[in-house]
């Protein structure tokens, strides 16, 4: 049966993001605009494909940028695509992401619609500070835990990341899509690279020759790959929500290899690894590749407001 059938067209998910209240909202979101009404989504038909895809002409996303506040043109923008007809499914949502962050000017644009939303319009606020709202959104909204409804991983791939740490990282670097999510972790070839690059990482000694050696085994694009999605997932661990890869830094601390490292120190060993492999292998950098390294290096001078001098160089030595 139907877990959501009786979703409420306004609710609140009183959730951290990174604590479940993003997946329920994921997996009511699939469920209302999968052609199948299947729990979750069915995750195969053409409904499904464009959320995976984030394409899907009746799903729209309100989400902060960074540490920023939500822009009211955010909720402006949205409100005006959902006065239209649905253009694919039967229902249209709109879906608000760290709602704590709006401005009372962006609550009360959201307001009217929250209180008469049309037939066929669900909207799901997602918080981790209710008190931070205005109370007459919550008044307008049915305020529902990650207990209220089940919140099984149903895949094996699903499982396995709310198991093992070392894959959590994951659900951000690929955008919680469940087929490259998989293909990276049944990839036994991936899975040796992760444990070379976490072993760089965590013993913070490491030889550019020796690593190249044991790098030269796989596929360039894959060698930076892994190290740019380590490189990221630390990035944001070390963001305003230092929960989202909360595993990613247990698996690191639980090596036998050394003793637990300070965050700080973590992220530049990411780095000087990722130059010193990237450097060490003859063949150069795809372009794309190097902008994405470029652009993650920016984001590091933002995070950091250029307190940290190494940054600086590393950025000129990448060019």
């Amino acid at each position: 049966m139907n877990q959501y059938r009786t979703w409420p067209q306004a609710a609140c998910i009183d959730q951290p993001h990174a604590q479940g209240g993003h997946d329920l909202a994921q997996q009511v979101i699939y469920t209302l605009l999968c052609e199948h009404q299947t729990d979750n989504g069915c995750r195969q038909c053409r409904s499904c494909y464009m959320l995976e895809e984030n394409t899907h002409p009746d799903y729209h996303c309100i989400a902060p940028e960074e540490s920023q506040a939500i822009k009211i043109d955010q909720v402006r923008e949205c409100i005006n695509a959902v006065q239209r007809s649905p253009r694919f499914s039967q229902c249209q949502i709109i879906y608000i992401e760290h709602a704590e962050r709006m401005t009372t000017q962006c609550a009360n644009a959201l307001l009217k619609t929250l209180e008469e939303p049309k037939e066929g319009l669900y909207i799901i606020v997602q918080t981790e500070r209710r008190r931070a709202l205005l109370p007459t959104i919550l008044s307008r909204c049915q305020i529902i835990g990650t207990s209220t409804f089940a919140t099984v991983a149903s895949t094996p791939v699903e499982q396995l990341i709310s198991t093992q740490p070392q894959y959590q990282f994951l659900r951000f670097t690929h955008r919680n899509k469940t087929s490259e999510i998989s293909g990276c972790i049944q990839d036994g070839q991936y899975q040796i690279l992760m444990s070379v690059v976490l072993n760089s990482i965590v013993t913070t000694n490491w030889q550019p020759l020796s690593l190249s050696e044991e790098l030269s085994r796989f596929d360039e694009t894959l060698i930076y790959e892994s190290f740019i999605h380590c490189l990221y997932a630390v990035l944001f661990s070390l963001s305003d929500t230092p929960d989202v890869h909360e595993g990613f830094f247990e698996a690191i601390n639980q090596s036998h290899l050394t003793g637990p490292l300070p965050a700080r120190s973590v992220l530049h060993a990411m780095i000087d690894v990722c130059l010193t492999s990237i450097q060490s292998i003859r063949r150069g950098m795809v372009s794309t590749q190097r902008y994405r390294v470029e652009s993650t290096l920016t984001k590091l001078k933002k995070l950091h407001h250029g307190k940290s001098g190494c940054i600086s160089v590393i950025s000129d030595r990448i060019h």
